[in-house]
């Protein structure tokens, strides 16, 4: 009933964002001479597959899936926000759109390679999956959900949205930091509120799961613990959603503006009168 009610309200809002995002940087060229909103592009690319194919169909259950492109992107944004506020030249200089883009194709690649041994062993029993290789069930228990998916990518987050900050106030007392550069930095920055919010709690329920497994548990507590996995699942369904146009929108006054000009641009341009200059014909 919680999953029904509140998982898809935010599908049909993270979609129509998604693809809202989608057309907002497709349509504006300056979001494509940065690197750092190349990467953000992607991610809503990555982000809107995700929830239109993988979470469609599980939205009224699980709502959080384990596709780890768009929180790679991510994290390579806020780096590259890191780089090209740095004082170093040399740290700048590795900002570029030659090196992000073999970045997401890259990693791109990498993920899909990575699910392929769980296409091979996983297995449902008893409506219940589990993987029937136990090295990759070691893996996917400890290391996967622990390192990959909770600790490298929100220690990367955390560490570089600090150190741009501090870059970021630096630049600010020199004067070398304009509206539109502060407002950029807001809109990588600014997600990574959802995404701990997302990630924590998440990791929280697999570290019990893991630790209680070898229980006897009667009714009651698998109640309580399909709840917390409910609960735990559409935050994660609610990062993937709302975190990207409608943080864009708080965030940013000038993607604000842009908004505005994109979805109204055919009313505007219909209603303007334009003066048309008459050539007399010349004299042969």
């Amino acid at each position: 009933m919680h999953a029904r009610c509140f998982g898809i309200p935010v599908l049909c809002f993270g979609i129509l964002g998604h693809m809202l995002n989608i057309f907002i940087f497709s349509t504006v060229s300056s979001y494509h001479q940065i690197p750092s909103t190349f990467y953000l592009w992607c991610t809503v690319i990555a982000n809107f597959i995700h929830l239109t194919i993988a979470m469609t169909s599980r939205s009224l259950m699980m709502g959080y899936g384990y596709d780890l492109t768009p929180l790679t992107l991510d994290s390579f944004a806020t780096f590259d926000q890191f780089l090209i506020t740095s004082r170093s030249v040399r740290l700048r200089n590795f900002s570029s759109f030659k090196k992000t883009h073999r970045i997401t194709v890259g990693f791109v690649i990498f993920w899909h390679i990575h699910t392929i041994p769980f296409l091979v062993y996983n297995q449902i029993q008893l409506d219940i999956c589990i993987i029937s290789n136990q090295l990759l069930a070691i893996y996917w228990s400890y290391i996967f959900f622990f390192a990959v998916l909770l600790a490298i990518p929100t220690v990367t987050l955390v560490t570089f949205s600090f150190l741009t900050y501090k870059n970021l106030h630096r630049l600010t007392n020199i004067g070398q930091l304009v509206g539109s550069d502060q407002q950029l930095v807001k809109i990588i920055c600014l997600p990574l509120t959802l995404v701990v919010m997302a990630t924590i709690p998440f990791g929280i329920y697999n570290a019990y799961i893991l630790a209680t497994s070898s229980n006897y548990k009667n009714a009651e507590q698998i109640d309580r613990d399909f709840l917390f996995l409910t609960v735990t699942s559409l935050m994660g369904l609610f990062n993937f959603g709302v975190r990207s146009f409608y943080i864009f929108i708080v965030a940013s006054s000038r993607f604000r503006r842009v908004v505005r000009e994109r979805l109204f641009s055919c009313r505007k341009n219909s209603n303007d009168i334009r003066p048309t200059t008459i050539c007399p014909n010349k004299p042969p």
